[in-house]
């Protein structure tokens, strides 16, 4: 065995020796210089290694790796939220483990008549796809069109769709269940008139400008005044400044399950994520449209919101 493995040693030894004079007669002429010499040799060996070197460090490098869904995410931040066409959890959010609550109060007025409303609502992304959410509302009005004193309780769902945070483009489907809470013909605030309610929602990020667009059904006792029973939605925001600390948009919404189904909201969302504040406070004064019996109704919401991620992986 040591005879044969000595025979093989000295083979390779004798081939690697007359390689290079094979291929420095292969390189010469008699009319001309070797270009094979030393000098040329040696430049191209240290290129070579050099150039070795840089992909090296290339690849390797973390600065040039493909960035993570959530390092998009936190180029500009979330994308801002409208208070009336909300989604059921952030519409760009991807991982679980993120948790918002929301406190809003509402004042508001509408043919001579005050009404105000307080509510909290709990949004969490139990998974990657799955976001639940429980909404607790307390309003109250002095007029035969509303009841004196409401209590709503809503569970919602939301699943996510799509994430493709190259174009900036998401969706995802949402329903909704009001299982405890009087059928209102009060203005349309975003929320759908009847008991049950499913639809689907995409968003547009474009950095200094967002758009979201929401479609969707409702059904339930009460009956719809519209013959058909949908709902609708759509928001625009200009973004300003590094992290988007402030966002002004305008929120349309619709619901044909209303007698007066059109509200406009002009929307102030600031963001204090760029001061180290986990949290937004947004402004809104949204104005009803008259239809039939029904007169203008205008308010005023503000809202607080409290954001904490309880997954992150970085």
């Amino acid at each position: 065995m040591k005879e044969s493995y000595g025979l093989v040693r000295d083979d390779l030894l004798r081939s690697s020796a007359l390689n290079p004079v094979a291929e420095s007669r292969s390189c010469h002429t008699p009319s001309r210089p070797d270009p094979c010499g030393p000098a040329e040799s040696g430049r191209g060996s240290v290129l070579g290694t050099s150039l070795s070197w840089v992909l090296l460090l290339l690849c390797s490098s973390p600065s040039v790796a493909a960035p993570t869904e959530r390092e998009e995410r936190r180029k500009f931040g979330a994308m801002p939220e409208p208070v009336l066409g909300e989604s059921i959890t952030d519409i760009d959010g991807s991982e679980a483990g993120e948790v918002e609550v929301d406190l809003t109060a509402l004042v508001g007025r509408t043919g001579g008549t005050n009404l105000w409303q307080g509510s909290i609502e709990i949004e969490s992304r139990v998974t990657d796809h799955l976001g639940l959410e429980l909404e607790i509302a307390y309003s109250g009005a002095f007029t035969s069109n509303l009841p004196e004193r409401s209590t709503d309780l809503r569970l919602l769902a939301s699943w996510s769709l799509l994430h493709d945070f190259d174009r900036g483009l998401h969706a995802q489907a949402e329903i909704a269940w009001r299982f405890v809470g009087e059928i209102e013909d009060g203005a349309n605030l975003g929320e759908p008139r009847l008991p049950f309610s499913a639809g689907f929602r995409v968003g547009l990020d474009r950095g200094w400008w967002t758009l979201r667009l929401g479609l969707g059904a409702a059904a339930g006792r009460g009956g719809s005044a519209h013959l058909i029973p949908v709902w609708a939605s759509t928001t625009a925001f200009l973004n300003f400044g590094r992290g988007r600390w402030a966002s002004l948009g305008l929120d349309g919404e619709a619901d044909w399950t209303r007698t007066n189904p059109f509200t406009v909201a002009p929307t102030l969302v600031f963001n204090g994520s760029v001061v180290h504040i986990p949290g937004k406070v947004a402004i809104v004064a949204p104005y009803g449209f008259p239809a039939g019996s029904r007169e203008p109704w205008f308010g005023l919401m503000l809202r607080v919101i409290g954001e904490f991620d309880f997954g992150a992986r970085d």
